[in-house]
């Protein structure tokens, strides 16, 4: 399995690339993701 931050770089990514296509997504919504993935763990996708 790949290192959290692995996840946690792809969510920032994926986060950019929703904002360049005109979604509203806030830092602190990317954040609060951040967050909750690692509250919930990563070992079980």
């Amino acid at each position: 399995m790949a290192e959290p931050e692995v996840y946690l770089e792809k969510l920032s990514a994926f986060s950019r690339i929703l904002r360049m296509e005109g979604l509203t997504v806030s830092p602190k919504e990317t954040e609060d993701a951040s967050r909750l993935l690692i509250a919930l763990g990563l070992d079980d996708r």
